[in-house]
């Protein structure tokens, strides 16, 4: 499996592929300079069960680090996933 990500002014998606076909995405919009939503996450049945999403979160999580970016969670995935893995990463509300 390898991951792609691809992104433009208004956001970006990460795509994890093997052997010529999709596993999965997640996408993301950019709402600020410093702060992403991490609004959609889809695998594709197949895939289901072999750690795609936790691999399409991972990566992520690292461009959000490397980027010094929040991410909110939208996505139910990654709202259940995120606080757990990677605390410092999410949107600090007041």
């Amino acid at each position: 499996m390898h991951i792609e990500h691809s992104q433009n002014a208004h956001g970006g998606r990460f795509q994890a592929a093997a052997d010529g076909q999709e596993l999965g995405h997640l996408d993301y919009v950019r709402l600020s300079d410093t702060l992403v939503d991490a609004n959609h996450t889809w695998v594709s049945e197949a895939a289901r069960g072999r750690g795609v999403a936790d691999a399409l979160l991972q990566a992520l999580a690292a461009f959000a680090a490397e980027q010094q970016l929040s991410i909110r969670p939208s996505c139910s995935y990654v709202a259940k996933k995120l606080p757990r893995s990677h605390p410092e990463l999410l949107e600090q509300r007041p």
